[in-house]
């Protein structure tokens, strides 16, 4: 299913193979330049055909890697990079085509890994980045939703993986361009 089709309440399919149901979600359309401009992940770039299709993300948008580099890094086979810092990769790059773009975001119960056509990547954290780039009416309907964000600030959301910092995301991505490995690797499931 299109992710433009997708309503609260439709399930949707976590990388842990469960199904979790849609809280919120929505989107917004831009004129896909500058710094809108989306991060093009062609079909095949992260691994054995996937993402099965190409596919565009804002570039914040973090995608799961999982592979033996960055268990070797991290102590653990998944964590999550940021789209842009995957430019260089299989083809990943930045797509400043001059179009119209539906950017479309969504929030389970938790921040989990789904499967968007195909790849693993995440749904919506809402963190400090998210509040500041979403237009405040859809930071009031998530505080809505999530009353317990309302009633508690403070509470951090935990990431669904390991989030590296900047300079370690560089490292490894540097490292599977050196060794020519998939970012992901399907034997590690």
């Amino acid at each position: 299913m299109r992710i433009e089709e997708l309503r609260v309440g439709d399930l949707v399919c976590t990388d842990g193979g469960d199904a979790q149901p849609i809280r919120w979600i929505s989107g917004r359309y831009v004129i896909a330049q500058g710094k809108n401009a989306p991060v093009l992940i062609p079909a095949g770039a992260m691994g054995a055909g996937l993402p099965e299709r190409d596919l565009r993300v804002s570039r914040q948008h973090r995608m799961l890697v999982r592979s033996r580099i960055a268990e070797r890094m991290f102590g653990t086979h998944e964590v999550l990079i940021p789209a842009v810092k995957l430019a260089g990769l299989g083809g990943i790059r930045l797509d400043s085509t001059p179009a119209l773009l539906r950017y479309v975001h969504l929030m389970l119960d938790s921040h989990d890994i789904i499967i968007a056509n195909g790849v693993p990547s995440e749904s919506l954290y809402f963190g400090e980045q998210a509040v500041g780039k979403l237009p405040n009416s859809n930071c009031h309907e998530i505080l809505d939703v999530f009353a317990e964000l309302r009633l508690n600030p403070s509470r951090a959301i935990e990431f669904a993986r390991p989030v590296p910092n900047a300079r370690q995301q560089a490292r490894l991505v540097a490292r599977h361009l050196k060794n020519k490995r998939d970012m992901v690797e399907m034997s590690l499931r």
